[in-house]
């Protein structure tokens, strides 16, 4: 089982690997990006290339075909640039089989009487161009390798026939050996920097998002909503007193029973402590009414433990959304609501 979790998720769990999923198809779109440009520009200096020089212009067509290919593939790329985790997918499989067909085609049709030595370099090193899980790597090299020594038994001479199967057989497993292991490598380079920026954007204390975290998230979040976005800002009533009065592990006991109903009502992605007794949440796509009665449930879920907040909320529609005006409209809101419970009891504050 621990060997095919290796295969299957890089030694990682599941949800480590989903969690990570996000920027490995980052690193993969700059990738697919970067390598589909050189491709362009490599094919089309061979294409030139292969109308001056003799030896070069049987692969004429190839290289005019396979360059077609690759703009068009660019062209797809640059087109749909978003988080389209399918289609990034079906650009590095498109990608890749085309690098192997090549190498076939140029290993096989100009020179059926020599060993193979195009495909065979990319065998190699097609599988470390693209972040993915072993078993994808694994079960790509299997089928193009299976499908270049059925091509050299149809196709080529007796005498190259041996060595280029010898060749692919090898080659083919050295090739899922090395692929595994520098891709356990980047995957954990990848889980390690997820978890380094898990703990620099998690408050400690009560176990929600950061400051850090906010400041770097909240511009994104006009961009992920289709008809309103809501900002909810709550401040916590009478922690000084707390801990003045009973300490400050009264205190953050306070704070972390606060912090577990924002996240039970708003969810842990859209919930952030933002200062020592502040929290925002974010509230995408949903009506005002619903957004008051989460900030009802929320009062009275803290009250049902004994404590106070004060919520002030504002909410503007998608398109030109101000995100720092809306945080601040809400902020303001809380502000009044905190002055209205203290007036109401008669305290300074």
């Amino acid at each position: 089982m621990e060997a095919l979790r290796k295969l299957l998720y890089a030694e990682m769990s599941r949800e480590e690997y989903k969690a990570c999923l996000p920027d490995i198809q980052r690193s993969n779109r700059q990738r697919v990006t970067a390598y589909l440009g050189i491709a362009c520009a490599f094919l089309t200096v061979l294409w030139i290339l292969s109308g001056a020089l003799e030896f070069l212009r049987p692969n004429m067509p190839a290289y005019m075909i396979a360059l077609a290919v690759c703009m068009g593939l660019q062209a797809v790329n640059r087109t749909f640039p978003g988080k389209n985790g399918l289609l990034l997918t079906w650009l590095m499989y498109a990608f890749e089989a085309l690098l192997y067909v090549l190498g076939i085609y140029l290993g096989i049709h100009p020179s059926p009487d020599t060993p193979t030595v195009s495909f065979i370099a990319f065998l190699l090193a097609v599988p470390l161009l693209f972040v993915m899980r072993p078993i994808q790597h694994i079960l790509n090299v299997v089928f193009f390798d299976g499908v270049f020594i059925l091509t050299c038994f149809l196709f080529k001479s007796k005498e190259a026939l041996p060595v280029d199967i010898l060749d692919g057989m090898v080659f083919g497993a050295v090739s899922c050996i090395i692929s595994t292991f520098i891709m356990l490598s980047m995957h954990e380079n990848f889980s390690i920097r997820h978890k380094l920026l898990g703990i620099a954007e998690t408050d400690l204390n009560v176990g929600l998002k950061n400051r850090n975290a906010y400041e770097s998230q909240m511009h994104d979040y006009p961009m992920h909503c289709s008809s309103t976005l809501s900002c909810v800002y709550l401040d916590v009533n009478g922690l000084h007193e707390l801990n003045n009065t009973r300490g400050h592990a009264a205190g953050d006991e306070m704070l972390k029973t606060v912090a577990a109903k924002v996240r039970d009502i708003f969810g842990e992605e859209y919930s952030y402590r933002v200062g020592g007794d502040e929290f925002v949440a974010f509230v995408v796509d949903t009506d005002l009414r619903h957004v008051r009665e989460m900030m009802q449930t929320l009062e009275q879920a803290v009250e049902a433990h004994g404590y106070s907040v004060a919520v002030g909320c504002a909410t503007c529609s998608a398109g030109g959304i101000q995100i720092k005006a809306l945080i601040k409209q809400a902020e303001t809101r809380m502000y009044d609501a905190k002055d209205e419970h203290y007036r109401s009891r008669g305290i300074q504050h």
